[in-house]
């Protein structure tokens, strides 16, 4: 819904102003959005995910379809049908090679801040060992037996551990896709007819 309702809004407005400001508008709105995405955390509401991602989707939306309005007007009419095929072809191996270049950069981000987070909290320090502890105790309190506890309690911790890695890395992500999107705006704002 809110995308159809991006690509409305920003069609009628490209109507009204120059194609390039529109999309530059759209592209820092949906920077600004993905910048936003730092901030989800594991507690964070449904809600709050929700309106992220339709905020996302609407400016997103918008970029798309003056870009490629934009495009498909520097042809002649004969040539659109070709045009609009070159646009999905561009888009798609875009998004064909942005996939996994993203994700193989999330995956290598996550064991750096787990390599990272693991020598913060190794078990010489006081807070960790503590907590270790607590655990054992509260396992063994439940009727575990003690190497089953200790085994639980190590076990429990290093999830937290690679669990706030993977959140810490896809806040990476979202930070580099942000700040990308602010580097196309001044480029988007020097396309001419």
């Amino acid at each position: 819904i809110t995308s159809g309702m991006g690509a409305l809004s920003f069609g009628m407005l490209a109507d009204r102003m120059q194609v390039p400001g529109v999309v530059a508008i759209s592209v820092l709105a949906a920077s600004i959005t993905m910048y936003f995405y730092t901030g989800l955390d594991i507690g964070t509401t449904w809600l709050h995910i929700i309106t992220l991602t339709a905020l996302q989707s609407f400016f997103r939306s918008g970029t798309q379809a003056t870009m490629t309005t934009m495009a498909l007007d520097t042809l002649p009419a004969e040539q659109t049908t070709l045009g609009a095929g070159m646009d999905t072809l561009a888009r798609n191996l875009g998004n064909t090679a942005g996939v996994p270049l993203l994700s193989t950069y999330v995956t290598q981000r996550e064991m750096s801040h787990l390599t990272r987070l693991m020598r913060v909290q190794t078990l010489e320090r006081e807070g960790p060992r503590d907590a270790l502890e607590t655990l054992q105790m509260a396992f063994a309190h439940a009727g575990q037996p003690l190497d089953e506890a200790r085994a639980r309690s190590q076990s429990l911790l290093r999830n937290q551990l690679i669990e706030r890695a993977a959140v810490e890395a896809y806040h990476d992500s979202f930070r580099l896709v942000s700040f990308a999107g602010l580097l196309l705006v001044p480029m988007v704002l020097l396309i001419r007819n």
